[in-house]
């Protein structure tokens, strides 16, 4: 009975640690990037990327000019709701790459819209203690490609 208590505590320490590094590691700063195209928050997304900041978007070289006048003000109340299976993540000290799978539902009033589904990565680099990314690739996936079956997927809500 001790035993299973200690484990208990143990798994419980864990969980807590993970959810803690998901709220300042380098995938939440891509993650919250994403909210930031979802509320339309130009000058928050500014705060999440370096200067040099690039995406490589189905065939074109984005910076983050290009990237606030692609995602232009916000339209009519439509909500995006963002979900992310992470592949793999590489840490070289103040750099890491992740590659992810991310889907996203569009509703209005609560009604589905639209889906979208991609496969990305990122480059995540330390500035003076905060992550920011510093490049992120794209690819939107056609209707007849799926995610794998291991994908499993969590909304990020911020």
């Amino acid at each position: 009975m001790k035993f299973i208590k200690t484990m208990i505590v143990v798994f419980t320490c864990l969980y807590s640690f993970q959810a803690n590094a998901n709220e300042t590691g380098p995938f939440n700063t891509v993650q919250k990037l994403f909210v930031t195209l979802s509320t339309h928050d130009m000058d928050e997304m500014g705060t999440l990327v370096t200067e040099d900041f690039q995406i490589l978007e189905a065939g074109e070289v984005w910076d983050l000019e290009t990237t606030k006048e692609m995602i232009g003000p916000s339209t009519g109340g439509v909500e995006r709701r963002n979900y992310f299976s992470v592949i793999k993540t590489k840490s070289h000290g103040d750099l890491v790459w992740v590659s992810y799978w991310n889907r996203a539902e569009f509703r209005k009033d609560s009604e589905l819209v639209r889906k979208a589904r991609w496969l990305e990565s990122a480059v995540v680099i330390k500035v003076d203690g905060t992550w920011k990314i510093e490049m992120l690739t794209s690819t939107r996936l056609r209707d007849d490609q799926s995610f794998p079956d291991d994908a499993t997927f969590e909304e990020y809500v911020h």
